[in-house]
């Protein structure tokens, strides 16, 4: 009985914190629009509605720069994306 009570605290432990990882990505993602794991097209085209502006000296086959991306109110100087294998991951 000493056993069972630390084993079912650390059970719900892992099970609550896998459920905030999952709901987290969302909020991540929400204000540019792109999802961890878009393609180079995908994340060319929602930066471009954003306003962004590519920036063709730091832009390479794996890796996207942008300069004056719109978020909310604001406005980025700079905003980096790098791909592995074809996927986005900020």
């Amino acid at each position: 009985m000493k056993t069972f009570l630390p084993v079912v605290i650390l059970v719900l432990m892992f099970h609550f914190s896998q459920s905030q990882t999952k709901d987290s990505l969302p909020i991540l993602n929400a204000p540019i629009g792109l999802k961890f794991g878009c393609s180079v097209e995908q994340a060319k085209s929602i930066l471009t509605q954003k306003g962004g502006k590519i920036d063709l000296t730091d832009s390479k086959n794996d890796v996207l720069t942008y300069n004056e991306i719109k978020i909310g109110l604001r406005t980025s100087l700079y905003f980096r994306l790098e791909f592995v294998n074809n996927k986005g991951y900020l």
